[in-house]
């Protein structure tokens, strides 16, 4: 568990990581987009394991490096069509089969190599991504597929892009930084260092 001054330094960490990756994401969608992080926690994962049931699509890369472990991205099904019908100028209903597919990936390692810059930044981590992967399932479904103990801590940044997209222009999206637990304690020994 972190404590109030730990919760504050992910937030920041995770801000600036959110901010590259927003700014990627403008260039690439060809309109202004805004990652907002909207809650950081170092948590249980097995908290997590018990959440909801809808159906999410979800990037996951293997993270080799001073944070060893992986790193999953999701969205919603709906932000996914949405960001899959900017990029590629037409909607798709399968998600999973080309060309929405390898185009999510590249969102997705877009995104996880931005967050993960900004940590080597700002603690001295270096940390690189493998090759997405891509899954369509419910979340519980999605972190067990990474293989996560159910007793590890893992650092979720629950995140909102801001931009042209539905009613009220949000998307939403987490990204699950799962670390192995000697990792884990390097992350933790940085933000209080």
């Amino acid at each position: 568990m972190t404590n109030n001054l730990q919760q504050e330094k992910l937030c920041q960490i995770s801000q600036q990581g959110m901010r590259q990756a927003a700014q990627m994401l403008s260039r690439l969608l060809r309109q202004n987009i805004e990652v907002e992080v909207a809650n950081v926690l170092l948590s249980d994962c097995k908290k997590v394991l018990d959440a909801e049931a809808e159906q999410q699509l979800g990037i996951y890369l293997q993270v080799t490096g001073e944070v060893n472990g992986g790193m999953l991205l999701t969205f919603s099904k709906e932000c996914a069509a949405w960001l899959c019908g900017r990029l590629l100028g037409t909607t798709s209903d399968n998600l999973l089969v080309e060309p929405a597919s390898s185009t999510l990936r590249e969102v997705g390692n877009i995104m996880a190599s931005s967050f993960l810059a900004s940590i080597d930044e700002q603690l001295g981590l270096r940390a690189l991504p493998s090759p997405p992967q891509l899954h369509c399932a419910p979340l519980k479904e999605l972190l067990q597929r990474c293989q996560l103990a159910s007793g590890e801590d893992c650092l979720i940044v629950q995140t909102r892009l801001l931009g042209e997209a539905g009613a009220d222009g949000r998307l939403q999206g987490a990204i699950y930084l799962l670390p192995q637990t000697v990792a884990l304690e390097k992350l933790r020994e940085q933000i209080d260092g």
